[in-house]
Order: structure tokens, then C-alpha cells, then sequence
């Protein structure tokens, strides 16, 4: 019993001890994995200073984009002006087209229409009936003489801006300045149902409607009164 008292007690021993040694290797084996802090300066990379030449480059670049853009902000400003002097070309052409329809029509009117009736109208100072009198053509005219002539101011200002390329985008003060023309066309419009009436009750004559219909022929235009 004494022996193997004592040989249990070596095993115990033995086995104390190497465990010991285990945990002693684990714990080396643990600081073996650590990184040696000596040699960490080793890895850091210090910064290079940014020399005057790539500065220059990062400068020049800079200066070349902020070249680019303002020379693409000019092309769209220049874009946006040329649509917008097209635009205006355009109104103006059409508004002098317009214009010089308009006063033709009007002087058309005066001319084949209104001065023949006129003469007509005068055959009642001799003694004869005329087919019209001279208030009707007052009525069914009214204020269209002074409208002729009007437009016609307004256009041969229009034509003469088109001749001079430094005024002839000018065009709304030209109706500012002759803003009685609005009056006129406010008298106009007022007297058109009184015009219109009256002109129903000529055609009711019929030497009116026969002198009418000559008139039409002879002024070759499409110009209806009716």
C-alpha cells in the first residue's frame, strides 16, 4: 500500500507539472502571435509633401475647367439671345406683312367703295335721287378714312426701322405713339352693328345693290362690302 501511495503521489505530481508546462507554452505561444512594436515605425509611410509643380498642374487644371464653363455658359447665353432676336424677327415680319394687308384692304375700300358712293350720294345736291345719301355713307364708312390714314403712318414708320438694322427691333413704342388709334377703333367697333344695319337697309334698293355690284367688278377685288 505504501507503494503505490507513493506512486500515485509521483503521478499526481508528474501530471501537475505538465500541465503546468502546457499552460506556460500556451501562454508564450499567445505573445508569439503579437506584432513587434519595434518594427511598426517600419510600416508607417509619412506623407510627401506636395511639391510646386503638381500644385502648379492642380491650378492650371482648375483654371482650364473654369475656362471650359465659362466659355459653354457664353454659347447658351449666346443661344438664348439668338432664339430670342429670331423670335422678335419673326413678329416684326409678320407684323409688317400685316400691317401692309391691312392698309391695302382699307385703302381698297376708300378708293373702289366709299368715294364712288360718295359721288352718288352728291347727286341729291342736283336735284336727283341718288340710290344712297350722304349720312348712310357716313354710317356704313364712319371713321375709316382716319384709320387709313393712321396705318398708314404706322406702317411707313415699320418700313423705315426695317431699313435701319440699330432700330428695327423698335416696334411697341411705335403704338405708344399713336395710341389714338385705339380711340378710333373703340368709335369703329361701337358704330359697326349701326354700319352693318344701315348697309342691309341700302340693299334693299336695288339700283344701290345693282351700283354696288358694279363697283365690286370694276375694283377687281375680293372685297365684299356685304
Amino acid at each position: 500500500l505504501e507503494l503505490n501511495e507513493s506512486s500515485l503521489t509521483n503521478q499526481i505530481t508528474i501530471t501537475t507539472t505538465n500541465e503546468q508546462i502546457s499552460q506556460n507554452v500556451n501562454k508564450k505561444s499567445k505573445f508569439a502571435k503579437l506584432p513587434n512594436l519595434s518594427n511598426l515605425s517600419n510600416l508607417l509611410v509619412p506623407l510627401k509633401p506636395e511639391n510646386s509643380q503638381s500644385k502648379s498642374f492642380s491650378t492650371s487644371k482648375l483654371s482650364t475647367i473654369e475656362s471650359k464653363n465659362e466659355v459653354r455658359a457664353s454659347k447658351l447665353e449666346i443661344g438664348t439671345l439668338n432664339i430670342a432676336r429670331k423670335k422678335r424677327s419673326l413678329v416684326r415680319k409678320e407684323l409688317l406683312e400685316t400691317e401692309r394687308a391691312y392698309v391695302n384692304a382699307i385703302r381698297i375700300a376708300i378708293e373702289k367703295f366709299l368715294l364712288p358712293l360718295r359721288n352718288e350720294a352728291l347727286k341729291e345736291l342736283q336735284g336727283n335721287k341718288p340710290c344712297i345719301y350722304t349720312y348712310e355713307v357716313n354710317l356704313i364708312f364712319h371713321t375709316l378714312e382716319l384709320l387709313y390714314s393712321v396705318n398708314q403712318e404706322i406702317l411707313a414708320i415699320i418700313e423705315q426701322r426695317q431699313s435701319h438694322p440699330a432700330d428695327k427691333h423698335l416696334i411697341a413704342d411705335i403704338f405708344i405713339q399713336k395710341v389714338v388709334i385705339f380711340k378710333l377703333y373703340s368709335g369703329y367697333i361701337n358704330n359697326f352693328e349701326r354700319s352693318s344695319e344701315t348697309l342691309q337697309e341700302c340693299l334693299t334698293r336695288t339700283n344701290f345693290a345693282s351700283l354696288l355690284t358694279d363697283l365690286k367688278v370694276k375694283s377687281g377685288a375680293t372685297l365684299d362690302l356685304t
